[in-house]
């Protein structure tokens, strides 16, 4: 390493890491990225993979944007990261570095103008493709992509999670923005499959010039991260969980329950977080509620800060934490016992790292539930076979067996290879040419909004209180039932004046929306609108919203591979409206 980088390469960390020692794992992804190479880094959980990465990318002034896939894990890295940009600042004096979050909750003001932005894989498609306000939406391809004086490095977090159509757009834009425009990329994840880094390093699926690799795979030394021991004690049946949970929390454990569920699942109604923490919550004593903490997706975001604020709170205390997969990705806390319902290998893997997590701690690892709730005959098998591995080895360590749990997971290469022929790919790519290669025929597709989010759904707000920051962003299929709904209006921009562009307005009159009822009934194009209901008495003070309704989409209209659908919601009657319709588009099947 040069001199000059060594030096400045010890200053941040140790401005940043109290008891400056960093990994290997570390300088070498701080020699790949300061000399432009992309990185894979396969590091497990303590590795410091977020310093990893950040630091050199600040080192180099780079406008650094971190993708995460879910806004949980950005919620909970967004304070770790103003921590390391505080100890800089506090440190050697950078005092310039400015942090963004863009996300359905909250809204990058900077207009991708600040040195780090932080967003989701869904929205950060949104900037991608140019689509906000007609005036600026341009802006965020152009910095994204073009800026000479400040360029881009895009970090991809937990980038195992991706699956499905989230999985189609982080390959897509690997494909067109790491390869294709050579933006600067760094892949982090602790359990990544070897079938997608095979194709991430094969220069058959990403040709390049020179033959080589488009990324630098950077794993950890073995044995240099100390971590503590994990012991897979057995697993349980549904009615043990909340007994178990309570004798170890009142030892004097630190105890985390982790289910699949928020809601009972509507047809064969097993149990869900719901059930579990009502059970916890009946059966402790008002003192003992003080540390029982419930963290998971469908909380409003004012109640994920609080319950998360409680859990970093009281982690040198016995508590409970109950929660889902949103804890698995980022959540920095460790147990000393974990209640894990069976899941799939690399959430498994993701889980077991929360618990004794730090040198010289022990941990027990239970696992409860049937493997059989998952929806596709493959992740059924899977599951069982991790529960089998399990079995094999109560009473001894998961550490001995964990290359045998990574070879479980099993994302089909050949899906991978074939997700060029999906209509997520098409609808992608169609977009990518009319902003970035000037394509007309991508306009059409484009001005409609189509744009493919995981499920392929709008989405609908849901605010509690006053406050409009305050809100619950849910797909369109789901929704609160009237009776919880104290009042709802929809928000939407007047582009045809010049001095309200970029300002949401607000109405529930039809006339003011230019929409015409039809039968109490107005329809919204999900593009154009968006739906806010009120909630009354609907959310629990620390659950979230204690009720929601599925509702199946209605399919109303098909043709060559996009096909219409219709949601319709009952409200509280206002100016006439008892119900509102809200229409979209989504593909009518995947081509695999």
């Amino acid at each position: 390493m040069h001199e000059d980088k060594k030096e400045l390469f010890r200053k941040l960390y140790k401005s940043v890491i109290q008891n400056y020692r960093p990994y290997s794992h570390q300088r070498d992804c701080w020699l790949n990225l300061m000399g432009n190479e992309n990185v894979i880094l396969a590091v497990g959980t303590g590795g410091g993979k977020t310093e990893s990465v950040l630091l050199p990318s600040i080192a180099k002034g780079c406008r650094t944007i971190i993708l995460y896939p879910t806004k949980a894990l950005l919620e909970d890295q967004k304070l770790r990261i103003e921590r390391v940009l505080e100890n800089l600042s506090q440190g050697i004096g950078y005092n310039q570095l400015y942090l963004t979050v863009d996300t359905g909750d909250e809204q990058d003001r900077t207009l991708y103008r600040a040195d780090i932005i932080l967003t989701t894989i869904d929205k950060f498609l949104y900037r991608v493709f140019g689509y906000g306000s007609a005036r600026w939406g341009y802006i965020y391809p152009t910095r994204i992509v073009f800026n000479p004086i400040k360029p881009t490095i895009l970090i991809f977090d937990e980038a195992h999670v991706y699956e499905s159509v989230a999985l189609t757009h982080f390959l897509f834009l690997i494909e067109k923005l790491t390869y294709e425009k050579r933006t600067h990329t760094a892949i982090l994840s602790a359990t990544l499959p070897k079938n997608m880094l095979e194709i991430l390093t094969c220069t058959n699926f990403f040709p390049s010039p020179d033959n080589k690799p488009l990324f630098k795979i950077i794993l950890e030394k073995q044995d240099e991260i100390k971590r503590g021991v994990c012991t897979y004690a057995g697993h349980l049946n549904w009615e043990d969980v909340s007994l178990r949970a309570i004798n170890s929390y009142r030892k004097g454990k630190r105890t985390v329950i982790v289910v699949n569920r928020v809601y009972p699942d509507e047809k064969s109604r097993k149990p869900s977080i719901k059930t579990i923490f009502e059970e916890l919550r009946n059966s402790l004593n008002h003192k003992e509620t003080r540390n029982l903490v419930l963290y998971h997706g469908h909380q409003f975001p004012s109640q994920r800060q609080k319950q998360l604020s409680n859990l970093l709170r009281c982690q040198s205390e016995p508590f409970i934490l109950i929660t889902t997969s949103a804890f698995e990705v980022g959540v920095d806390i460790s147990s000393d016992t974990m209640l894990t319902e069976i899941c799939m290998p690399d959430s498994f893997i993701q889980r077991i790292g929360r618990c004794a997590r730090r040198e010289k701690e022990e941990g027990q690892i239970y696992t409860f539930g049937e493997s059989n709730w998952f929806f596709h005959k493959e992740e059924k098998e899977v599951s069982s076979s991790l529960l089998d591995l399990l079995l094999q080895i109560k009473g001894q360590e998961i550490g001995d067996i964990k290359n045998e749990i990574n070879e479980l997971n099993t994302k089909n290469i050949g899906k991978l290879k074939n997700y060029r022929n999906s209509i997520v790919y098409a609808s992608d790519l169609s977009l990518y040419q009319y902003i970035y290669d000037f394509v007309p025929e991508g306009l059409d597709t484009w001005r409609k909004g189509i744009l493919a989010t995981r499920d392929w759904l709008p989405s609908i707000h849901i605010q509690w209180g006053d406050n409009e920051t305050n809100r619950l962003r849910l797909s369109a299929n789901h929704f609160i039932p009237t009776k919880f709904i104290e009042d709802w209006w929809i928000e939407y921009r007047d582009e045809a004046h010049l001095s309200l562009q970029g300002k949401v307005l607000k109405s529930n009159d039809p006339k003011e929306l230019g929409l015409k009822p039809g039968k109490n009934k107005i329809t919204l194009n999900a593009r154009e609108y968006s739906l806010v209901t009120k909630s009354s008495t609907g959310v629990g003070s620390d659950f979230g919203l204690i009720e929601r309704i599925t509702v199946v989409p209605k399919r109303s209209w098909g043709g060559l591979g996009i096909q219409k659908c219709e949601t319709t919601y009952k409200v509280p009657e206002r100016n006439g409206v008892k119900a509102i319709s809200i229409v979209w588009y989504k593909p009518e099947e995947e081509n695999e």
